[in-house]
């Protein structure tokens, strides 16, 4: 099987982008300071998701991931103590 040379690979590139309607992400610019939201995911149905819905979820998902954490950490450490408690004990 052939390599796909990088000439070929940068044409799709290219073609991919112009598919979309609205400003993207692989168009270069991350942050922009227009009004309309960017483009980050085209669903087959045409439902996009906007790179402050991704920013909501990911700050979403990350608090529960600190609460998480420190609760395990705190059962964790219960658990230990009392092993470590059963251990000395015998």
């Amino acid at each position: 099987m052939e390599k796909p040379k990088v000439a070929d690979l940068i044409s799709l590139a290219q073609e991919s982008t112009k598919t979309f309607n609205s400003p993207t992400i692989a168009s270069g610019s991350l942050a922009s300071s227009s009004s309309q939201p960017q483009l980050l995911v085209r669903a087959p149905t045409g439902r996009v998701v906007s790179l402050w819905t991704c920013t909501k979820i990911s700050l979403i998902s990350f608090g529960v991931g600190v609460v998480v954490g420190f609760m395990l950490k705190a059962r964790v450490r219960r658990w230990a103590t009392k092993l470590l408690k059963k251990i000395r004990d015998d």
